[in-house]
């Protein structure tokens, strides 16, 4: 009867311990697909964050965001809707960017001056300004700006070598009679219509301190009806 339940006791600890040297880890396939579902489930994460920046036309930020999923998931179904429209998100965020970039080149006021009130649009470079200007009393006017108060040179009537987008231009330029740092354009109306088809202006004049001069003014973010009437 001992002899029958040491036998049986034998039995039952191999069976046991048979159990336990049974491995039961994930295979390598196993491992794959969990790891692969995690990243799918990650990227599906981050696509919806992609795809709610698009509609709110946050191009700036759904750009990166993409790149991401591109880069930290391939072989993702998210990195395959990705792919699809990330080019064409991403042209359109560099065109936003210069865009905004133009457009804030300009500063555009209203305000007294000389007993009167003055409208300007004005967009600068190296210190001197391009500005536009309306006034109730002296009329509408362009004209260069020296904020450096260096000046220029001007006698009478001068030319300005102009290139606008790259097309060559003279203009014909005067002094004011208050001797302010300013050189007028005398054909205003032709200057404006001319700008606000241009993208760039290069002008070259002659100052009293630092001679010929390149001015290049990028004009293109112009925006007419920010310039407001002068009453």
């Amino acid at each position: 009867m001992t002899r029958t339940i040491t036998l049986a006791s034998a039995v039952a600890l191999c069976l046991a311990l048979g159990a336990c040297s049974q491995d039961h880890s994930p295979t390598p396939q196993q491992r794959a697909a969990q790891q692969k579902a995690a990243n799918e489930a990650k990227a599906q994460e981050k696509l919806k964050m992609y795809q709610r920046l698009v509609q709110l036309n946050n191009y700036p930020l759904a750009v990166p965001i993409g790149h991401e999923i591109e880069d930290q998931f391939p072989g993702t179904k998210a990195a395959a809707t990705v792919k699809q429209s990330l080019p064409k998100i991403e042209a359109e965020s560099k065109a936003k960017s210069e865009h905004d970039r133009l457009a804030n080149m300009w500063l555009y006021q209203v305000g007294p001056m000389g007993g009167g009130t003055q409208s300007t649009a004005v967009v600068a470079t190296q210190g001197i300004r391009l500005v536009l200007r309306k006034h109730s009393k002296w009329g509408e006017s362009v004209f260069l700006y020296d904020t450096n108060n260096h000046g220029f040179i001007c006698h009478k009537v001068c030319s300005i070598a102009t290139q606008v987008d790259g097309k060559s231009h003279t203009l014909k330029g005067y002094r004011p009679d208050g001797g302010e740092p300013a050189l007028f354009i005398k054909d205003y109306k032709g200057f404006v219509k001319m700008m606000e088809k241009a993208k760039k202006i290069v002008m070259h004049v002659d100052l009293k301190q630092g001679g010929k001069t390149t001015l290049t003014y990028e004009v293109s973010g112009f925006v007419p009806d920010k310039w407001k009437p002068a009453k």
